[in-house]
């Protein structure tokens, strides 16, 4: 490409200004440019500093290094000052928003720290403070604690006039941080800490501007500040993108085009060319790895500069090629001289040199000058700890080759060959074309012997060095929990995990270093079955746990050379990341050497923990581990040995066919033991799977049913064992909880959701009833066909054993059947007829359907009589069918069954028949209830009459619609049915009489359908069609003629009148007029209708005449002026025809 750099950019002057303190207001405003994001930063710290935003925080204006927080800091600090500065403010929406700050009355201070200055931060603000409060000192260093630092800021606030407030903008503190003693750093986060509290004391503002890297989790001074007193702003290093972009090098909208042609141009010479067209056109014609390489060119050349280099580059770099980029090699040229001042960087150009005057030399003579190159931009790259492969290098310099764009690569990668053979602080990694190349430039000895000082410190059973053996060697296994949480500096040291064992989940806890055992070993209402307790490397040897549900993790002795390997780790995961400024520039290393000590440690964990670990249990020993080694995941190596201790432990608990849940348990307590389905194809799957198991249930006839009989030595033993806790509790009401911790523990191990199940069957069963903890509701098996919440019946009560001979169950059980010489219930034929009996009424109570019927009742009807006599119903009966249900499914005995109805009756007769017979009232009001509703809507519904008899009727019946309640009476009900039926006789009468006299006068709707066909309402019809007159005549004849249509009726009313009050067609008593009425209003409408449209054919003649001309058909033409002329002695408009009213719409259409 043969254009120009000067062909895409248009260069502008810029004032690489990088030193603020001395420099005037005037050149700093000036060259500080103004993007998008650094207004809407200006306008924040304005609110802030108009106490617009009054949050109580100091501001930190934040950012890497070189990106222009100084400038933005010194730019607002003299926008404060000085009136003059802001009038230099050009951009109309900052220009708007600082001019508040001329009537904020503030003390702008300015402080300004710099490496190379030793002064006290007191004094530096005391320095500042001397114009204006010259009789302040600050407190010595001997004495200055934080009560002094604060008393001296209260002290400035009082000395200046009450509305001025100090602001304080504090320049250069990252410097002080990186570069100070170790007494300056901790001065000046003292003051800075205070500044901080004062500011949200309302005392100061406080702007200040830090490094982003001294804000981060573990630095020294946000730890101290603490997150709450400070809001950061945060400059992004893409503000340096944008002012090369719109400031340095401009571009109009053409010549981005064009330099999307030259990126495409560049992509096809460079395929692997990483940067995008977005970011290629910004910083045309820097190349953009000169951006990303700014930070760490700052962090080690003060006089570095990215805006400033590259305007001093700019007027140079025009006359070039436009793919002559300016790059990295004329980083390093501008600033050698600078960077090899630096000391940190002697071992890296010892380096760079050898390769310079020892490797070059040895290149072929074509390859020498692209070898310097290549070293420039390596050693460049390396200051920022960028490991690059060749074709990284290759496209950092644009080498490339049109006719083959892979041989600049391959080169790059011959001559990256050569530097590594001749220089051993080149660091290489990966293979062939993946290698990548880091220049080591800083004395790798002085981090190695920095850790080892630091490890040396560390004593040999810290137990940090154990928690990094565990916590990262035991990442080995998938599922590994105990792990370091490197952001809060904490070690996970216990979790709990689960194991299947007999169709349950058990949890358990993995724990480092505990002392469970001691703590909460001996209690048993615990949730956790086992515990595995990890002990370090230091422990002594182990006696086996005496409690049962423990097992030790014993792990083999560790060798010293280990523990230093681990010493070196936790110095890097500590006090390295605690001063990550000074270690900074060793990042890949250390990241190399964190990620080599890790692999160790995890080879260690596995040496120690496995090879030489060991278990011990009550009667478990297992001497190594060695086998786990093959184990993916943690559960599966573990799962054998839990699940050996539970069979132990629990022995005599259930082997369940899958995991039981509360759904499961929901299922089974409706659908089963409450009698809803209990025999539905997944009802007995359900029960097979975890009913029976429980021995709750039985086959019987190939479908399993309750099985809880009465005699207590058939049952298994954690089901006599809960009916046993439960005979033996004195309390009438007994907490399931005391219950549940005795199934709880050895040797059944039964979990919440299976002793749900066992307390429903023996409810179902009639052992027990479950209620609320003060008794007040009750569950009893009446009750199983809903589902119980437990949260909410948290006891249980007993359920009274039988108490009645057979005599007094045979007589109940004829009392309830009806059967009076039923025999004895003990013999065959007694026990046959009583369960056919009680099947019957089973049968009956269904059928009443009590519920929904009371529910259809109409509200009027629910007295407090009614409503209590259906309540008290329900909870007599509701429990008989309960226990009939029981009985029938064979889910209890007869006898036990009979037992609960008679206690059901407080066995009292009297109160079994009183409440027979008002279910039998009740039975019989609410049956009869829909015969009163089909009459209330047929009386209510039908016409109004002239006859007094049925008017006087139709009154007695709203008497009872009024008050339904009275219909509960027998009498009552009987005068409501007579009254009823002579009100809708002498109804039906009245209607057909007076429906004869309408609706079927055949000589009425014959003459009004005669004068529907005459010529006169036809003529009428067509005068509907004019576009003018009123066209509610239509509208109000099409009426009429519905009216008529819809009276005349074909039907016999009769039929229609034994079921509704009227016939099929629209006839109503009173309301509906007589035919020849109609007739006679269709007239009158007519004829007023033709006067109306005749007057108006007039007023529009000569507006019709003027159109006539406009006509197409001279025969049309004759034809309208005819009719027009006709109009004076015409008035009911003979000869209007269907062609004459669409010639006059047309005419009236071209008029309008």
């Amino acid at each position: 490409m043969s254009a120009q750099v000067k062909t895409y950019v248009e260069v502008e002057p810029y004032d690489g200004i990088t030193q603020f303190k001395d420099a005037a207001a005037e050149r700093i405003i000036k060259s500080f440019c103004i993007t998008d994001d650094l207004a809407a930063l200006i306008v924040r710290l304005v609110e802030y500093l108009i106490e617009k935003e009054a949050d109580g925080k100091a501001r930190i204006i934040s950012g890497g290094r070189g990106v222009g927080k100084s400038h933005l800091l010194w730019t607002m600090y003299h926008l404060m000052s000085s009136h003059r500065a802001r009038e230099l403010i050009s951009l109309p929406q900052v220009r708007s928003a600082i001019q508040p700050l001329s009537k904020t009355p503030s003390l702008p201070l300015a402080i300004n720290l710099s490496a190379n200055d030793e002064t006290p931060f007191a004094d530096l603000l005391v320095a500042a403070l001397r114009p204006t409060v010259p009789a302040l000192s600050a407190p010595s260093r001997q004495q200055s604690d934080a009560a002094d630092r604060l008393l001296f800021l209260e002290q400035l606030s009082r000395s200046i006039p009450e509305r001025v407030k100090p602001v304080f903008f504090i320049d250069g503190v990252s410097a002080r941080l990186r570069e100070g003693s170790r007494e300056k750093i901790q001065e000046i986060v003292a003051w800075l800490e205070s500044i901080c509290e004062a500011t949200g004391s309302s005392l100061i503002k406080a702007v200040i501007a830090v490094d982003e890297n001294h804000l981060g989790p573990g630095d020294e001074l946000a730890v101290k500040l603490g997150a709450n007193s400070y809001t950061v702003e945060y400059l992004p290093p893409d503000n340096l993108k944008r002012i090369t972009d719109f400031f340095i090098f401009k571009k109009s909208a053409k010549q981005r085009i064009e330099l999307r042609n030259v990126y495409n141009s560049l992509k096809q010479m460079l395929p692997d060319f990483r940067w995008g067209e977005e970011d290629f056109a910004a910083l045309y014609p820097v190349h953009p790895i000169v951006y990303e390489t700014a930070l760490g060119m700052r962090a080690f050349s003060h006089s570095y500069s990215f805006l400033s280099f590259v305007a001093s580059s700019a007027l140079r770099a025009l006359n070039r090629r436009a793919f002559r980029l300016i790059a990295l090699d004329e980083v390093f040229d501008r600033f050698e001289y600078d960077l090899r001042k630096n000391e940190k960087l002697s071992e890296g150009f010892k380096a760079y040199d050898k390769l310079v005057n020892k490797t070059v030399p040895r290149l072929p003579s074509s390859q020498r000058l692209l070898g310097r190159l290549l070293l420039k931009s390596l050693f460049i790259l390396s200051l920022s700890q960028r490991a690059v492969t060749a074709r990284e290098l290759a496209n950092s310099l644009l080498l490339f080759d049109e006719k083959n764009p892979q041989a600049s690569y391959q080169m790059t990668q011959d001559i990256l060959a050569q530097f590594e053979q001749g220089c051993q602080q080149l660091l290489v990694s990966g293979d062939v074309e993946e290698k990548t190349y880091l220049l080591v430039i800083e004395d790798e000895g002085m981090l190695d012997r920095s850790i080892a000082a630091e490890a040396e410190q560390i004593a040999d059973n810290d137990k940090r060095l154990f928690e990094l053996l565990v916590g990262i060697g035991g990442r080995r296994f998938s599922d590994w929990p105990l792990t370091i949480n490197e952001a809060a500096d904490s070690f996970i040291d216990s979790a709990n995990i689960g194991v299947e064992w007999r169709g349950t989940i058990r949890q358990g806890q993995l724990c480092f270093n505990s002392t469970a055992e001691t703590t909460n070993g001996d209690d048993e209402r615990s949730e956790l079955d086992w515990q595995l307790i990890i002990w370090p490397p230091s422990i002594e040897q182990l006696n086996p746990p005496s409690n049962p549900k423990f097992i030790y993790w014993q792990p083999a002795v560790i060798e010293p050379p280990e523990l230093d390997l681990l010493k070196q780790l936790l110095v890097i995961k500590t006090v390295i990341n605690l001063s990550s400024e000074k270690f900074s520039r060793f990042s890949a290393r250390l990241q190399a050497l964190t990620t080599q000590l890790e692999t160790q440690a995890e080879s260690l964990f596995s040496k120690i923990y496995l090879d030489g670990g060991c278990l011990k249990g009550k009667d478990l020993e297992i001497p190594s581990l060695e086998s786990w080694r093959s184990c993916d995941s943690l559960i599966a190596a573990l799962s054998g040995v839990v699940r050996e201790q539970l069979d132990k432990l629990y022995r005599q608990h259930p082997n369940l066919s899958g995991l039981l849940t509360t759904n499961e348990v929901e299922i089974l307590s409706v659908k089963l033991f409450g009698g809803v389905a209990p025999s539905d194809s997944e009802v007995q799957l359900l029960a097979e799977k975890f009913a029976a198991p429980l021995h709750l249930v039985s086959n019987r006839s190939g479908e399993y049913r309750l099985d809880i009989g009465d005699e207590e030595d058939l049952l298994h033993d954690y089901v006599r064992e809960a009916i046993r806790i439960i005979k033996s509790v004195k309390d009438d009401i007994i907490p399931l909880s005391e219950i549940y911790w005795e199934l709880r523990r050895a040797p059944y191990g039964l979990q919440k959701e299976a002793q749900q199940l066992l307390f429903v069957a023996l409810v179902a069963a009639w052992r027990i009833e479950l209620t609320n903890e003060v008794g007040t509701e009750t569950i009893g098996a009446y009750d199983l066909s809903r589902p119980i919440d437990f949260s909410r019946y948290m006891a249980i009560r007993r359920v009274s054993a039988i108490a009645y001979s057979t005599e007094v169950l045979t007589q109940w059980c004829r009392r309830l059947s009806g059967i009076e010489n039923l025999p004895y219930i003990t013999t065959i034929e007694g026990r046959t007829q009583m369960l056919s009996a009680l099947r019957r009424w089973q049968q009956s109570w269904i059928r009443l359907n009590l519920d929904q019927r009371f529910t259809n009742l109409p509200p009027e009807a629910h007295t407090t009589r009614i409503w209590q006599m259906f309540t008290s119903s329900k909870r007599y009966f509701d429990q008989m069918a309960a226990a009939i249900e029981a009985i029938v499914q064979e889910r209890v005995s007869p006898e036990r069954g009979l037992a609960r109805i008679i206690d059901t009756f407080g066995a009292n007769e009297e109160v079994y028949e009183k409440a027979a017979g008002d279910l039998q009232m009740l039975s019989d009001f609410v049956s009869w209830m829909p015969n009163y509703s089909k009459a209330r809507d047929y009386a209510l519904a039908s016409d109004r009459t002239h006859d007094s008899k049925i008017e006087a009727d139709r009154q007695e019946l709203i008497g009872f619609f009024n008050s339904p309640y009275q219909l509960f009476d027998q009498e009552k009900r009987r005068r409501f049915e007579t009254t009823y039926s002579q009100f809708r006789s002498a109804y039906i009468e009245a209607y057909t009489a007076a429906h004869e006299a309408v609706a079927t006068s055949t000589d009425d709707f014959e003459a009004f359908e005669e004068y529907t066909r005459s010529e006169l309402f036809q003529r009428f019809s067509l005068l509907n069609q004019l576009k003018i007159g009123d066209h509610r005549f239509q509208q109000q004849s099409s009426a009429i003629i519905r009216i008529v249509r819809r009276l005349r009726c074909g039907f016999q009313p009769h039929e229609f009148l034994m079921s509704k009050p009227h016939c099929g067609c629209a006839f109503r008593i009173g309301r509906s007029a007589r035919v020849l009425t109609l007739l006679a209003g269709l007239q009158s409408l007519v004829d007023q209708a033709i006067r109306d449209h005749h007057r108006l054919l007039v007023e529009n003649n000569r507006r019709i005449l003027s159109a006539i001309d406009r006509l197409k058909s001279e025969l049309h033409r004759q034809l309208l002026r005819e009719f027009m002329a006709s109009l004076p002695d015409n008035e009911r408009l003979n000869g209007l025809t269907a062609l004459i009213v669409d010639l006059i719409n047309q005419c009236l259409e071209q008029e309008t």
